[in-house]
């Protein structure tokens, strides 16, 4: 027999759990190769601390912090390298959402340019 106290909580799991197995319905975590906007909530040596309104905030590694100058409170657009870790944490990166944008607005006004690759990431 089950409790009367506990079946309204084991129903509401249940129903999240049959959400979260539906592909439609996610937390919000950013999908490799996404460009998401987020806000610069700490600058340490290991990069930049990224909130994107997820479970846990992402970082922009140091190396990039070397041609950008950011501060806290700073909204900016970020592409996403690498999707949340176990921790949530995804790896994010400013230059190539810049060069995306670049890309767009050739796309966009029809434009050509002549291009190197040099790195897949």
């Amino acid at each position: 027999m089950t409790n009367s106290l506990t079946a309204p909580i084991q129903q509401d799991t249940d129903i999240m759990a049959a959400l979260l197995a539906d592909g439609r319905f996610t937390l919000g975590y950013p999908k490799r190769g996404a460009i998401v906007s987020g806000e610069i909530v700490g600058i340490t040596k290991e990069g930049a601390w990224v909130n994107l309104g997820t479970k846990a905030d992402s970082l922009l590694p140091a190396d990039e912090l070397k041609e950008n100058t950011l501060e806290v409170g700073q909204r900016v657009d970020f592409f996403v390298v690498s999707e949340p870790n176990e921790d949530g944490q995804a790896m994010l990166s400013l230059k190539a959402a810049r060069s995306w944008s670049e890309l767009r607005n050739l796309l966009e006004t029809n434009a050509t340019e002549t291009v190197t690759i040099t790195k897949v990431i």
